[in-house]
């Protein structure tokens, strides 16, 4: 189904978008390139570093399901991540905070990003009508 949307997995894309943005691979945090490879192994569809929804930037948007995963290090919520949280909001994309701390329980964090997976995909279309009326409107 990826392939026929045009939508990459890490694998394929990440380089790419990470090379749009003038960033490394290796420049995003570690905790990010493991919910990558989690993502790939769950066959999961994403784009990494993805500005689709200007101006602003989303760590992991999942296409499929109008959704995001930011990965929060110590730049993330000032005022313009709440700022860029409303605007996704009023587009109908929800968006799933992950702290980036060490310590973090793999097991526990990738449960809940499945469970916000699964509740995302439950009204992915409705989200996805409320985004092109803004787009039109």
């Amino acid at each position: 189904m990826a392939e026929e949307q045009g939508v990459q997995t890490a694998k394929e894309g990440a380089r790419r978008h990470a090379g749009e943005q003038g960033l490394m691979e290796t420049e995003r945090t570690g905790w990010h390139r493991k919910v990558e490879r989690w993502l790939d192994e769950k066959g999961i569809s994403y784009m990494s570093e993805y500005t689709g929804f200007p101006p602003y930037k989303l760590d992991v948007y999942l296409p499929e399901i109008f959704a995001g995963l930011e990965i929060d290090g110590p730049m993330h919520l000032s005022k313009k991540d709440r700022e860029r949280d409303e605007f996704l909001a009023c587009r109908g994309v929800y968006i799933l905070h992950l702290p980036s701390r060490k310590g973090l329980e793999k097991e526990k964090t990738m449960a809940s990003i499945l469970r916000f997976i699964e509740f995302c995909a439950s009204n992915a279309k409705l989200r996805k009508v409320v985004n092109r009326e803004m787009l039109v409107g």
